[in-house]
């Protein structure tokens, strides 16, 4: 994937393009996006817009096969940093949201101040269907669906339209797809006449009493790695496959062994 900064005077607008995957990201694309939006902040921008190509906004993560647990969790840890990260950009920040927005490119939204979307896009979370757990948007989706619409969109998986994420407060307006170009210069426009330090204030002020912390965090890391080991993703390169806890009920090492010589270390 390739990301691609677009500026008109104070305004900026990333496109995130990877038309093979309709814009699927990988982790190894995350430092690059919020490299070029941090890029857009220092060098005096004062808003910020983000964008698929070729039709899409984003159709979430790409996943490969089977990795070990450290992965599973350093992957995961990485999204959510970076979506804290994006989401603490000390200017205004909106998705443009055309064709699809699902899984993690749902999420990615949610990440923004603010969203305008066509009105023809889509969006859902189908992870339940793939046999995994959302690992870095469930906390916001929350406070921004409610916990019973949340179970709706978790555990059903539908693709919705994109009139239902407005009617919920979950995104924040539609326009004609024609009109949407017209739509994010006028977004950017406002902002423009805004003082830019009270924004940043106000900002902040939001989303010290909203974004998830460290608890949010933990759980959807919990909740992502248990889903991939109850799917037979979790393979450790150095694990044992059991072997340590059926020679516990035997009584045979290695559990013995390894009690031989922790038992009494560092006692005395």
């Amino acid at each position: 994937m390739t990301v691609r900064i677009d500026r008109e005077a104070e305004h900026v607008t990333l496109l995130v393009e990877n038309p093979e995957k309709r814009n699927a990201l990988y982790t190894e694309d995350l430092p690059e996006l919020l490299r070029l939006a941090q890029q857009a902040v220092d060098s005096g921008a004062k808003s910020l817009a983000l964008r698929g190509t070729a039709g899409n906004f984003c159709t979430g993560t790409v996943v490969e096969g089977a990795v070990d647990p450290r992965a599973i969790l350093l992957r995961t840890q990485k999204f959510q940093q970076f979506a804290a990260a994006f989401a603490a950009l000390p200017l205004p920040t909106l998705a443009v949201v055309e064709g699809y927005a699902v899984g993690g490119g749902f999420e990615l939204s949610l990440c923004c101040d603010f969203v305008l979307a066509a009105e023809d896009a889509q969006w859902g979370m189908p992870e339940a269907d793939l046999g995994l757990t959302p690992s870095w948007g469930v906390s916001r989706l929350v406070a921004r669906a409610g916990v019973q619409f949340a179970r709706q969109i978790l555990l059903l998986g539908a693709i919705h339209p994109a009139a239902t994420a407005v009617e919920r407060g979950i995104w924040d307006r539609l326009c004609p797809a024609q009109d949407l170009d017209h739509a994010v210069t006028e977004w950017h426009r406002l902002i423009a006449v805004k003082n830019p330090q009270t924004l940043r204030q106000m900002k902040t002020l939001l989303n010290s009493l909203a974004e998830p912390g460290p608890r949010e965090w933990g759980l959807e890391m919990l909740s992502a790695g248990w889903s991939w080991a109850a799917e037979g993703h979790w393979r450790a390169p150095d694990g044992d496959d059991g072997r340590s806890v059926r020679s516990f009920t035997e009584g045979t090492p290695p559990w013995t062994v390894r009690r031989a010589a922790s038992r009494d270390f560092w006692t005395g």
